[in-house]
């Protein structure tokens, strides 16, 4: 998730040149966090370069069909990745704007049209996954996104399981007084451990969770975008499932991190799914825009709903107030109904 600066104009909270550090789930370490939108901000107050339009019918800006011969190619750090053409450039992003309260999670049960996604099954979604690797580009979003996939992983496998994260988060409370940056930093790094642990410990088994930060800065993540496909190939290896958020979701570092995944994971010749976050408060119910064909619903057991939703609430630097600043808490209950459901949406 993230807050309401623009993203391409931000100061940097941390080099996006930092190496990373791999560590188990209960470590600390300060570093950059994500942009975020504050949900009780202003229709006229939005995220970075993204606008809200409720009324847009066009036609998703992602299609599923395989990329055609010439397919454009990109590199990084001197090597070749092929690059799907509708993740190069996007003519719809201005239409993604992060604003208000966005599509109510009343808006979207009424729908009816999540409960006819396809059902698929932990064993069916893992497929043959050796490992799965979930790529999180602020500290929270790994919960909010896939939380629920995270402990049935560990409730029902053997599968281990790396966090990739991105940013550490140190742009979700601009000018506050009560987080400066490098405490922000440390703050949510350490609420992402307890977050991890507390799945594990409600599922009453041990965490096979490694975490890896990536360092790179909250906010700055598209310009570092290669860099980010480079770290990503460095890290993957066959028989991997990579999770990472989707390349059109809304908040700019949510969608390099998907373009740079895809990029990675056709490289690396990886299956990946796409998690949706800020999807759910831009788009209007039934959009066009969201890739609805190629959609699948993970219906998740009492307990791994139950223990995402312990784990949510570990990110106390997001759930309250700012009183430094008078900002609103950047996941106030509105926002925490559309990620806590009993299931998760991913787009493969």
């Amino acid at each position: 998730m993230a807050a309401p600066i623009d993203a391409a104009n931000a100061a940097p909270q941390q080099s996006s040149s930092a190496s990373s550090t791999s560590s188990p789930v209960a470590t600390t370490h300060p570093a950059g966090d994500n942009v975020r939108v504050a949900p009780s901000t202003p229709a006229t107050t939005r995220a970075p370069g993204h606008a809200r339009n409720e009324a847009q019918t066009a036609p998703p800006s992602e299609s599923p069909t395989a990329a055609p011969a010439g397919t454009p190619s990109g590199t990084s750090a001197g090597r070749a990745f092929a690059v799907d053409p509708h993740t190069v450039q996007d003519s719809t992003a201005e239409d993604r704007h992060i604003a208000g309260e966005g599509t109510s999670e009343a808006t979207w049960q009424a729908w009816g049209g999540l409960a006819t996604l396809p059902s698929i099954d932990l064993s069916s979604l893992l497929g043959d996954a050796r490992r799965l690797v979930i790529a999180a580009p602020h500290p929270d979003d790994e919960i909010l996104g896939a939380g629920g996939l995270i402990a049935m992983t560990l409730a029902h496998t053997a599968l281990p399981i790396r966090l990739l994260a991105v940013t550490d988060g140190g742009g979700s409370h601009p000018g506050s007084a009560l987080w400066p940056v490098p405490k922000l930093c440390a703050t949510r790094a350490g609420e992402t451990a307890a977050a991890l642990e507390t799945i594990a410990s409600r599922l009453g088994c041990a965490s096979r969770i490694e975490v890896c930060r990536l360092g790179f800065a909250d906010g700055s993540v598209t310009p570092e975008e290669d860099a980010l496909t480079e770290r990503l190939l460095d890290t993957l290896r066959e028989g991997d499932l990579l999770v990472a958020t989707w390349e059109h979701d809304g908040h700019p570092d949510h969608e390099a991190l998907g373009r740079a995944a895809r990029a990675a994971a056709q490289a690396s010749k990886v299956r990946m799914l796409a998690m949706p976050v800020w999807t759910w408060h831009w788009a209007a119910a039934g959009d066009r825009r969201v890739p609805w064909q190629r959609a699948m619903r993970l219906d998740l057991t009492g307990p791994a709903e139950s223990a995402k939703r312990a784990a949510a609430q570990c990110f106390a630097s997001q759930l309250d107030e700012d009183i430094s600043t008078g900002a609103a808490p950047i996941l106030p209950p509105f926002v925490l109904a559309r990620t806590l459901r009993s299931f998760e949406v991913y787009f493969e």
